[in-house]
């Protein structure tokens, strides 16, 4: 770090520009792009590092780039340095996911820096890059088996040099995917993006001079550090665990788990995946860059919303990351669908789930979130369109999912996704413009949310059918939770729906609309009906209709503790059906008001708590508890520690904080102790698979009824010891 000191004003004033320099670089990206999957929906990154490759700060976009890039950089230092040499004016093509990327669909420009002769600092612009030449046209191949069939792979090869374009690089990438200037023109928007942001730096350094902006650099990695660890040091120390599952590999059907043990020590965070499944020989891995970057985004989305973006958020941080594992492929293995069907959005998805329930367990509770959309399935479109040139797309409807509930507020509607806070859904009628697709209907999917005390947002549907094509339309659809829910709430809260993609063949859409119902659902349709599989390459034909469904939002809390009058309202506002707030939520309505009726809502509550503890299907605790006097007298409100949402540990013993149940000692699976119910997945809703593998295990306080937690789990999984506070 630069010894120059610097005060807190001339600090926040440059951070401030720095942050502006890369929103203009963006602006200069998404200007020269012609892919709309940038410019309309937001799929990019630019970002600042020091000259090490230290990431220094970010523009906002992507947020699980700002590490690849540091990956990606330090590998052009080490290996790059003597020969080719690294100069004024270069730039360095990359998007080798065993090194620096998530998946190769990710193409990052790299560019030195330099003031005066000496190299300041770096500068990285990323985009997802809708076609690399793999197996399937697309930027993702379901039929990958090695990263051989993955598409272009290059490890940092100078594009630019000394300032000058090398056409000869540019052609060899041009020459190796189906749509060559699509992808020439994304390429020379991130040398475009990386030149704005080279020549507005070193215009600052002449300003404030270049010891200044170096140590600016190194100022807020420390910082952002110094505010992780504080924030640490005021969360409970602990374990918590998480378990999330994959269906479908491309090649099978085979069910894969991952699973994470995260604990906290004074300002540390480890994130154990041991005991998650071995590599698979299908496109669903990551490598252990990629685990990182999954890792990351719950962190900055959730714990440290509040801190830059930053090198300085991860030195906290360890990982353990058994090898030859779906978060640790070797290679050959296929990587291309780990986004967003595999392993790097199930990474994401286990932290998030832990990283909420530590959260409940401090003062910081209100920043806990429940799972957001997890691998809700995009759809790459490749082919001729409707002018006869060729294109390739992706359709990037299912992003706007829905966020998780928190313990105080409802998750929000078809709200986005974790990993991009400035991503949108595409415009529809840019997509129709420019592509030969036309949309029947995009709307909020009824009954998808995650239901609880608090609900999650609700995920959403669309109806797509082809338009004017010119041949065949190449189709390649990748996803998680067909069958397993995999959007988890917490704390008794529901998981939200299953993603489900649907085509009915030889649809007479025609039939549909002389009777009036122009914007049928697939169940309305004249057709063959077919669900697709999570991941598939196919033919999308001119007489089908394509509908998708994506997910909502995790819910939080037990459904039956939600305000009937938001049940009501949401009846009202179509979020959830009449069905849905009887069967879920206990609440009786008024069939043509939607007005709550009180005593019989009391009444079916009363019941649903009854059934909970009493049904044929209760199951009663494994181990039996029963605590001492003098246990039992040690009930003083002042040494409570919260755990959960509804638990406290006093002494040694955890309780039930609505009723004052003892449930169990502290130092042991409290889920051990009380009873529970297995149920299938579709009493969580509408929407929801009909699967026999997998189930909700509901877990009743044995006192009141109140439901503790629900795991949605794989037949057979033994139960989650998903919190252990360390109470000494």
């Amino acid at each position: 770090m630069s010894d120059k000191a610097l005060d807190p004003v001339t600090y926040e004033v440059i951070t401030h520009k720095l942050w502006q320099i890369l929103k203009e670089a963006g602006y200069a990206l998404i200007h020269v792009t012609g892919s709309p999957v940038v410019t309309d929906v937001g799929e990019h990154m630019e970002s600042f590092y020091d000259k090490d490759g230290n990431a220094a700060l970010a523009g906002g976009g992507i947020n699980a780039h700002l590490m690849s890039g540091a990956f990606a950089i330090k590998h052009v230092i080490r290996e790059y340095s003597d020969n080719p040499g690294i100069h004024e004016g270069d730039q360095f093509f990359f998007n080798d996911p065993y090194i620096a990327s998530m998946h190769n669909a990710d193409m990052f420009v790299l560019a030195p820096i330099f003031y005066k002769g000496e190299r300041i600092a770096w500068t990285v612009c990323v985009t997802h890059t809708v076609e690399c030449g793999g197996v399937d046209p697309g930027g993702m191949s379901p039929r990958a088996t090695e990263i051989y069939h993955d598409g272009v792979r290059f490890a940092g090869i100078k594009l630019v040099d000394g300032g000058s374009l090398r056409k000869d690089v540019l052609d060899a990438i041009r020459n190796m995917v189906r749509v060559p200037d699509l992808v020439a023109l994304d390429t020379l928007a991130k040398v475009a993006g990386c030149n704005v942001a080279a020549s507005k730096l070193l215009a600052l350094a002449d300003r404030y001079g270049k010891d200044t902006i170096m140590a600016i650099f190194q100022e807020v990695m420390r910082v952002s550090e110094a505010k992780a660890r504080a924030r640490l040091r005021e969360l409970p120390d602990g374990t918590w665990r998480a378990r999330t599952y994959i269906d479908g590999d491309g090649q099978t059907d085979k069910i894969y788990r991952v699973l994470l043990k995260m604990t906290k020590k004074d300002d540390e965070l480890t994130f154990d995946f041991t005991g998650t499944d071995a590599q698979s020989p299908g496109c669903i891995n990551c490598s252990a860059n990629a685990t990182l970057s999954g890792v990351f985004t719950p962190l900055v989305a959730v714990l440290f919303h509040y801190i830059e973006w930053s090198q300085g958020l991860v030195a906290p941080l360890k990982l353990i990351l058994p090898e030859a594992s779906l978060v640790n492929a070797n290679p050959p293995a296929s990587l291309t669908g780990g986004i967003p069907g595999g392993a790097p959005f199930a990474v994401q998805d286990v932290c998030a789930q832990a990283i909420c329930k530590m959260l409940v367990a401090s003062r910081y509770r209100a920043d806990a979130s429940a799972q957001w959309r997890a691998g809700s399935g995009n759809s790459n479109l490749t082919g001729k369109n409707q002018y006869g040139q060729p294109y390739s797309t992706l359709v990037s409807d299912g992003l706007a999912g829905g966020t998780g509930a928190g313990p105080d507020r409802d998750g929000c509607d078809t709200g986005g996704y974790m990993v991009n806070p400035q991503t949108i859904i595409a415009n529809v009628e840019t997509f129709e413009r420019l592509f030969p697709i036309r949309w029947l209907f995009r709307k909020q999917a009824i009954d998808s949310a995650g239901h609880g005390k608090f609900r999650g947002g609700l995920g959403g549907e669309t109806g797509l059918v082809l338009h004017n094509e010119k041949g065949p339309q190449h189709q390649v659809f990748f996803a998680r939770g067909k069958e397993p829910a995999l959007v988890q709430g917490t704390f008794g809260g529901y998981p939200a729906n299953n993603t489900q993609t649907i085509i009915v063949q030889d649809a007479d859409l025609e039939r549909s609309i002389r009777n009036g119902n122009p914007v049928p659902e697939a169940e309305e349709l004249f057709g063959r009906v077919w669900h697709l599989p999570a991941k598939i390459s196919r033919i999308f034909a001119p007489s089908e209709v394509h509908y998708h469904v994506w997910e909502g939002g995790g819910g939080y809390g037990d459904p039956l503790e939600r305000s009937p009058e938001r049940v009501s309202k949401d009846v009202v506002h179509r979020r959830i059906s009449p069905e849905c707030a009887k069967e879920i939520y206990g609440v009786v309505l008024d069939p043509q008001t939607a007005q709550v009726d009180e005593a019989g809502t009391r009444a079916l509550r009363e019941d649903y708590r009854k059934a909970r503890l009493a049904s044929p299907e209760t199951q009663r605790p494994k181990s039996k508890f029963t605590p001492s006097p003098a246990k039992a007298g040690a009930q003083t409100p002042g040494n409570a520690i919260r755990m959960t949402e509804y638990l406290e540990i006093v002494g040694d013993t955890v309780r039930c904080m609505k009723c004052g149940t003892l449930t169990s000692p502290a130092d042991q699976n409290y889920k051990d102790y009380i009873p529970y119910r297995e149920r299938p997945l579709s009493v969580a809703g509408r929407w929801r698979s009909t699967t026999a593998e997998f189930l909700l295990r509901e877990f009743y306080c044995s006192g009141c009824a109140t439901m503790l937690d629900v795991e949605m789990t794989r037949r057979g999984d033994p139960a989650l010891w998903d919190v252990s506070l360390s109470i000494n």
